[in-house]
This record gives C-alpha cells, sequence and structure tokens, in this order.
C-alpha cells in the first residue's frame, strides 16, 4: 500500500514532474509516440484527401476528354462532307468550263470584215453612228 503522507507530498509535484516524462521538453518518450501518431494519423486523413481529389480530377478529365473527342469528331465530320460538297461543286465547275469551251469555237474562221456570226462590225458600227447623227 502507499502511504498517504507520501502521496500528499507528491501530489503537488505532478505539475512539475509530468510535462518533462511526457513531454517533448524532456525527451519523454511518451511524448514522441504521441507526436508520432498523431502525425501518422493527419498523414492518414491527408493521403485519404487526397485520393478523393485525385478521384474528382480523373472523373472531370474524363468527362472533358470525351466532350473534347466529340467536339473534335463532330468538326471532322463536317470539315469531310464540306471537302466532298466542294469537290462535286469543282468538277460541275470544270464540265461547265468544257460545255462553255465547246459552245465558241476556238478559231474564227470568218473573214477581217466579218466576226463568227457573218456580222461586219464596221458596217454595225456605221449603222449606229448614222442613227445617231440623224440619218437613216
Amino acid at each position: 500500500m502507499v502511504n498517504s503522507e507520501f502521496l500528499s507530498h507528491f501530489v503537488p509535484l505532478l505539475p512539475y514532474v509530468v510535462p518533462p516524462v511526457l513531454g517533448a521538453g524532456g525527451g519523454g518518450l511518451v511524448g514522441r509516440i504521441m507526436a508520432d501518431r498523431s502525425m501518422e494519423r493527419a498523414r492518414s486523413r491527408n493521403d485519404e484527401k487526397l485520393a478523393v481529389l485525385r478521384n474528382e480530377y480523373e472523373t472531370a478529365n474524363r468527362k472533358l476528354q470525351a466532350q473534347l473527342d466529340r467536339a473534335s469528331g463532330v468538326h471532322q465530320l463536317r470539315v469531310e462532307k464540306e471537302f466532298k460538297a466542294l469537290s462535286g461543286i469543282w468538277e460541275k465547275v470544270v464540265e461547265t468550263g468544257r460545255v462553255m469551251a465547246g459552245l465558241r469555237p476556238f478559231l474564227d474562221i470568218a473573214s477581217d470584215e466579218e466576226d463568227a456570226l457573218g456580222v461586219c462590225p464596221r458596217a454595225v458600227a456605221a449603222a449606229i453612228s448614222s442613227i445617231r447623227q440623224g440619218g437613216v
């Protein structure tokens, strides 16, 4: 049994004896163990928060990548469709040029005095001039 007289002298000294033994001030083993456990709990909490944040980031990144892929796919389809349409238009333009070239001869066979339709440009110009001057 513990002597009550010893306890009566020892209890008032506890505030001075316990902190160096338990705390870091005295380099106490218990204080270091408590600090290590506290750090381990904090590290564990931070790792859990980091895992949650990483998961949220990866989810958002996948969603954005899917949207980007869809948008670029739509753009690519639009460009391909426009290219096909323009190719068809240019084919028709080239064909129209060929047809138009066939409507007029490459070489004029008429004489210098007549054009391809057999009309003398000088005679037309003289007739217009005489009409303007009031004489027919």
